[in-house]
């Protein structure tokens, strides 16, 4: 027969009877059984336990002896059972927020989930212009619809760092403008830059400012509870996001465990779990007079030095690894008009031009992307490749010394694509 552990019952659950057997919690207890007087873990339900569930899903089954690895299958059901039940207020929280209907965010988030029989992605692989290939992952139409609405009502809320370009706002000549009269350069690109940023650090990233409080004395809040077995008590704070609302969030935005190649929200939340390296590498550009900024996944570090120093290099390279992500394609280079022009960027009259290169390559690209569309392919894997090429490209663009007609032209298509 089962053996039933001597546990309160947690609210919103009423179970007297478990295997035919009364509940311990509905036995008369005596007074001098009731020693402590200190609220019970189980009486704040964000931090009940599974147990009970746990015993309801036997019963239904009608199980009495299962083995480790059943047991463990029945806890992780119980355990996901009691997240989906306190999901529901977050998904409310996030129907209002973003203004989406209900139904369309519930089956958004089944497809994310992959219990819907639509596919959340479809993954498509393109060739990279300097070798290798690149991922892209295009969400279907009602995750996109869903993921474009938390980049406006959520993802717009949070600022990037101010030397930041490129993914929330500016272009490359933002970014380069600093460095123009420094002496030498660092230039640093980040290998798989979406794919590097985990889901773990998206949860941290919504959940920043729940801090536990640990100490011998009880708080007097409501989120404190007594540890069962030690005589501490823990305190959480609400951050800008609870739990489960950030884990619905960035279960929409993610895919496989991390940030996809191809899903609106990712380049601004690339910005924003880049803020802690940004801190850092702006501190360090402080104390060694140097400038610092960032385009995109391309990090600028520059200083007065006729030869960058060896062990400023060394220090911005190990930021970088810290936060999780890996340098590629570290340049030193003096800072002329030789270091521009690798960047499709010219210096004419003291201002900063477009090289011709650029442009006819930036023409090319237009031109692919109105004949894909003229010939059907709209939604198609090779229209988005090409869109997101273009858009890459009018990054690196000089949008008020483009000839007219070529950013007309741009504009045009943008406005079809939208």
């Amino acid at each position: 027969m089962l053996q039933v552990r001597e546990q309160p019952i947690p609210r919103g659950l009423s179970v007297k009877q478990i295997n035919g057997q009364p509940h311990p919690f509905f036995k008369k207890k005596k007074e001098e059984d009731v020693k402590d007087k200190s609220p019970h873990p189980l009486d704040f339900p964000d931090f009940q336990n599974d147990w009970y569930l746990e015993q309801l899903f036997r019963e239904e089954e009608n199980v009495t002896d299962l083995t480790q690895a059943e047991t463990q299958a029945l806890h992780e059901k119980a355990q996901e059972e009691r997240r989906r039940q306190k999901e529901i207020p977050a998904l409310f929280w996030l129907h209002k927020i973003i203004k989406i209907d209900d139904r369309e965010l519930t089956q958004a988030l089944s497809q994310a989930r992959n219990e819907d029989e639509q596919k959340p992605y479809q993954v498509i692989t393109v060739r990279k212009r300097g070798g290798g290939r690149r991922e892209i992952c295009m969400p279907s139409v009602l995750l996109k619809k869903v993921q474009r609405r938390i980049n406006k009502h959520i993802l717009n809320d949070f600022s990037p760092a101010k030397n930041v370009y490129g993914f929330s706002g500016g272009n490359i000549v933002g970014a380069i403008l600093p460095h123009l009269k420094a002496r030498s350069i660092l230039c640093v690109d980040i290998t798989n830059a979406f794919p590097s940023i985990k889901t773990k650090q998206i949860m941290d990233f919504f959940t920043e400012g729940r801090e536990v409080w640990y100490g011998n004395k009880y708080p007097g809040s409501f989120y404190g509870w007594r540890d069962r077995y030690h005589s501490v008590f823990k305190e959480f704070k609400p951050g800008y996001m609870s739990w489960y609302a950030a884990r619905v969030v960035t279960q929409l935005v993610t895919y496989q465990g991390k940030l996809p190649q191809g899903a609106p929200t990712s380049p601004r939340l690339f910005d924003l779990i880049c803020r802690y390296m940004d801190k850092k590498l702006t501190a360090l550009a402080e104390r060694t007079e140097a400038n610092y900024t960032r385009y995109a996944d391309n990090i600028f570090f520059s200083m007065n030095e006729e030869r960058f120093p060896k062990p400023v290099m060394n220090a911005v390279l190990r930021k970088i690894r810290k936060v999780g992500f890996r340098p590629h394609k570290v340049h030193i280079r003096s800072m002329n008009n030789e270091a521009l022009h690798i960047l499709g960027l010219n210096i004419i009259d003291g201002e900063i031009h477009n090289t011709r290169d650029f442009k006819r390559a930036l023409r090319l690209s237009i031109h692919h992307a109105n004949w894909l569309l003229n010939n059907g392919k709209t939604d198609t894997p090779e229209l988005e490749t090409a869109w997101q090429k273009l858009r890459g490209q009018m990054n690196f663009a000089r949008i008020d010394t483009l000839p007219q007609k070529l950013l007309n032209d741009y504009l045009e298509l943008e406005k079809q694509l939208k």
